[in-house]
């Protein structure tokens, strides 16, 4: 049995939560990493890399974030891999298994991990010319990078 990103006593069935660029950037508005802030500010749901969470997938402006159990679910009579189900059927297909995410969804699935790869020069050129000092991006780059970000 493939559990991804949860315990097989937390998930049950299967749920594509939908996270809107408002979500993601309300989440991330108080984030302590400017360059965090930042990416997420001016790039939404575009500054994580989506495609790595197995089965989830940006449609439109939203993200839909898979959670399963990976057992198969049933879409229009047809058993499908719920990893496959965004890529094989249209989100009108899929409404039964969609929930809005809340905080702890973003917090679990789309944390500074799953951001997207950005080029830090540009990103420091855009932060000093909003005002933040030098030591603030540098200290902030050196945070991505102790997580290996």
């Amino acid at each position: 049995m493939k559990i991804y990103g949860a315990s097989s006593s937390l998930v049950k069935g299967t749920t594509f939560y939908r996270v809107t660029p408002d979500q993601i950037r309300r989440y991330y508005s108080d984030d302590d990493n400017i360059i965090v802030k930042y990416l997420v500010r001016n790039e939404g749901l575009q500054a994580f890399d989506i495609d790595q969470i197995y089965g989830s997938a940006l449609i439109g402006s939203d993200a839909y974030i898979c959670v399963n159990d990976g057992e198969p679910i049933e879409v229009d009579g047809e058993e499908v891999d719920p990893e496959d189900a965004l890529e094989l059927f249209d989100i009108e297909d899929l409404q039964e298994y969609i929930q809005d995410a809340d905080d702890e969804i973003i917090r679990r699935y789309l944390s500074m991990y799953e951001l997207d790869e950005f080029d830090l020069d540009s990103v420091a050129i855009e932060l000093l010319s909003a005002g933040y000092s030098f030591v603030a991006i540098a200290q902030a780059a050196e945070d991505l990078e102790r997580f290996d970000i």
